[in-house]
């Protein structure tokens, strides 16, 4: 067993060292990560982590020496030692480099050592007789019968992934208080929702109370969920960048938290943390998902070695390696309905009721899993690829919702976090320029493709839909008016103001504030420069206590003053783009057009837009403020008079 324990321990480290020497998207020259996370320190959690990885990866080695092991001394007993144990060994081993190959380049073709001509299917077939046939043997030569027993089930209790689930309706009786359940889908342009691409939202939104012009406060995924979760706009949650320091924010004035007090069980599920890091400190009984701490980012990597990419999908293994489990971060061998199927083995009813926030990342860049990589497709090919995917894991979600009886009696919102654009002449008004078109989310505020959201509800009784209307369908909503609607369907006291209004009590148009964040790099083709993202924007992190990048105290108020800011009231949004020499722009919504500050006609209404601006960011201090918000008297958000902008 020796032997084998050190061949399988040598294959390992030769497959990871020519990775590393090979592949480029490893190599981040000029960058010192030591240097640049100035505070970097193994806490608690990651060595927990790295801890659970590494007897994660003995364990991976233990697995392919105990099938070299069994089947040389099968052959050797079968054939009565007519075989020399070093012919044995070597035969063992290449059969078993074989088949890990031909399994990997199958099922993960994007790996780094994946290659058509593993993949063929005699190939495949002729290496699992062989090992299979050889494994059995111990049944019939009666020797090695446990240990094959102990191997055969380690991969017998694999859940397929392609599997769907069974519908069997389920009967409970009715709780107190409706299930809160909100359903986030990453990246999701709202233009593209419809019967092609997204057959099941696009019937969703058809048959739901559908608010089109609904907009997130900012465009990245960690702000919009605070938002969701709080009611409250960016400037008074603190959450104003991806990444923000949880010590920031008051988790106690969140949805969760209130609802958790009342006796609801509450679950967060996201298939990519990378970015957000919403976890149990929001008040939250079960978090599924990848880990959130930064070890993650590196860890996640080792599923180029074709050895790991097999034993993480083990059921004994995939919990010491979570990092190439499930993780969306880890593109090359996610596949959504495993994903899907994780979520319905965790999410079940026990008959009390539940909020469950579910966050699918599928059409966020680099919009790509194990399936839908085509080369011959550019990046709009595999963005449209992956909402038609997405589509299909959020159907196939409500489907198990329903078999659990969680829809019975229910508040089901279906949402975006933000939108995405490709910088193309749609994604930015008429009238702007190529300074203001930046792909991705988040870039630019002018674009109604990146902050433009869905949002969709359906309330549910007893199993019946519940048809509920709102003053005007046509007004302007945000992500923040979600959880003072729950709390106003639950027919619950508001246990604080919240900036954002339970949608039916809208009774006219409101100013909504609107702000970009961090800017990637991009390549010429438009898309993300990875490492040059990395290497600009490593210096700005730290480690917290629990192992997760955060951005530094110390540069957060100056990030957020560098940020565009805006207000929409009506069809008019007001912007301010201070890396265009702090400019003004108007925008008519309706029209798609946008006009400089100073050549818009109605300068009373430019003049009304500006004061709205300053009151929604009262508190903050930006490089404009003191030009634009001089001597403007306006009003903080709760309605007080705060005097003069310094």
């Amino acid at each position: 067993m020796r032997i084998h324990f050190f061949i399988s321990t040598t294959l390992f480290i030769l497959f990871t060292f020519t990775w590393i020497l090979n592949y480029p998207d490893f190599e981040f020259k000029g960058t010192n990560f030591k240097d640049k996370f100035e505070n970097f320190q193994f806490t608690f959690p990651i060595i927990l982590y790295l801890f659970r990885f590494i007897i994660g990866i003995i364990l991976s080695l233990f697995f392919f020496s105990f099938i070299a092991n069994i089947i040389s001394s099968n052959v050797k007993t079968f054939f009565k030692k007519r075989f020399s144990d070093i012919f044995l060994i070597i035969v063992s081993w290449l059969i078993i480099t074989s088949l890990i190959l031909s399994i990997t380049s199958l099922v993960y073709p994007n790996l780094f050592f994946s290659h058509k001509a593993w993949t063929n299917q005699y190939l495949i077939s002729a290496l699992s007789i062989t090992i299979f046939t050889s494994l059995f043997l111990s049944f019939f030569i009666k020797k090695n019968r446990i240990k094959t027993i102990l191997l055969l089930s380690m991969i017998a209790f694999i859940k397929p992934i392609e599997l769907e689930s069974s519908y069997n309706k389920k009967e409970y009786a009715p709780s107190k208080y409706k299930n809160v359940i909100i359903i986030g889908i990453d990246s999701l342009n709202t233009d593209l929702i419809n019967k092609e691409n997204t057959p099941f939202i696009n019937e969703f939104v058809n048959t739901s109370l559908h608010l089109p012009n609904t907009y997130t406060h900012i465009a990245r995924t960690f702000p919009s969920w605070v938002t969701i979760l709080t009611g409250d706009y960016p400037t008074s949650n603190g959450a104003r960048l991806n990444l923000t320091n949880l010590e920031l924010l008051n988790l106690k004035e969140t949805l969760p938290y209130f609802l958790k007090e009342i006796g609801y069980k509450t679950y967060f599920s996201l298939d990519e943390r990378r970015f957000s890091h919403i976890d149990k400190s929001f008040y939250f009984d079960k978090v599924i998902g990848p880990p959130e701490t930064v070890d993650e980012l590196v860890l996640s990597q080792l599923v180029e070695n074709p050895m790991l990419a097999i034993t993480s999908q083990l059921p004994l293994l995939k919990d010491l390696m979570p990092q190439l489990y499930n993780n969306r971060g880890s593109w090359k061998n996610y596949s959504p309905t495993s994903f899907s199927n994780e979520l319905e083995d965790k999410i079940k009813n026990e008959g009390i009721p539940v909020f469950i926030s579910s966050h699918f990342t599928l059409p966020h860049w680099p919009y790509k899993t194990k399936f839908n990589t085509s080369d011959s497709k550019n990046t709009y090919g595999k963005y449209i690829d992956s909402i038609r995917l997405a589509d299909k894991q959020v159907h196939r979600y409500m489907k198990h919702l329903k078999k659990e009886g969680f829809l019975n009696d229910s508040i089901v919102f279906i949402i975006t976090d933000h939108g995405e654009s490709f910088g193309r002449n749609v994604d930015q008004p008429k009238g702007g320029n190529d300074s203001m078109n930046i792909p991705g989310h988040g870039n630019s505020i002018i674009s109604r493709s990146q902050f433009n959201v869905l949002l969709s509800l359906k309330v549910f009784r007893e199993g019946n839909e519940l048809k509920r209307t709102v003053k005007n369908k046509d007004f302007n909503f945000a992500l923040t008016d979600i959880t003072p609607t729950v709390f106003d369907i639950l027919e619950l006291p508001e246990p604080k103001k919240f900036d954002g209004q339970s949608i039916f009590k809208v009774k006219s148009e409101r100013s909504i504030p609107l702000e970009s964040s961090l800017k990637p790099s991009f390549n010429s083709n438009g898309s993300i420069n990875l490492k040059d993202t990395i290497r600009k924007g490593i210096s700005l992190y730290n480690i917290d206590k629990q192992g997760r990048a955060v951005i530094k105290d110390t540069l957060y108020k100056d990030l957020v003053n560098i940020k565009q800011r805006g207000v929409i009231f009506d069809k008019w949004q007001l912007s301010i783009y201070p890396e265009l020499n702090n400019s003004l722009f108007i925008t008519d919504l309706e029209e798609e057009k946008i006009y400089k500050f100073s050549d818009f006609q109605n300068k009373e209404l430019a003049k009304t837009l500006l004061k709205e601006l300053c009151s929604l960011f009262s508190k903050d201090q930006f490089n404009s403020k003191s030009k634009y918000c001089k001597n403007v008297p306006y009003l903080l958000v709760n309605g007080n008079v705060d005097g003069k902008a310094i």
